[in-house]
């Protein structure tokens, strides 16, 4: 029985190898499939279909300087490293009251929006 015991921690020691990279193939699968269906979410909406959001302080801002789409994928994966990093440097945001009053003037006013539960994230056109 003693010679087995190195094969038999070989063979656990293997297993949780393969469980590992599973784990990891599994993750980066995932994650491609959540960037899939939020970029077949990505549209276009206008300011009129959007201000029951902004009522609702659901609606968040991001700068042109980011991929609205990396944005939407970061804060359903709850990443907050960049997250807080983007809020920090007033990347992402809640409208200011500047914006909400120009938007409400112009009713027609496009953005690129991405809903990602419980928020819009918007980005002007």
């Amino acid at each position: 029985m003693a010679d087995l015991q190195p094969i038999k921690t070989d063979f656990w020691s293997v297993c949780k190898s393969v469980i590992g990279l599973l784990h990891f193939c599994l993750s980066k699968f995932e994650m491609q499939d959540l960037r899939e269906e939020l970029a077949q979410t990505l549209d276009e909406a206008e300011w009129n279909w959007l201000s029951p959001h902004a009522r609702r302080d659901s609606l968040i801002v991001v700068s042109q300087e980011l991929n609205l789409l990396d944005v939407g994928v970061a804060i359903a994966e709850d990443d907050t490293s960049k997250v807080t990093c983007w809020i920090e440097e007033a990347l992402i945001q809640k409208p200011s009251q500047i914006q909400l009053s120009d938007w409400n003037q112009n009713q027609m006013k496009r953005f690129n929006a991405l809903i990602v539960q419980p928020y819009v994230l918007v980005q002007e056109i």
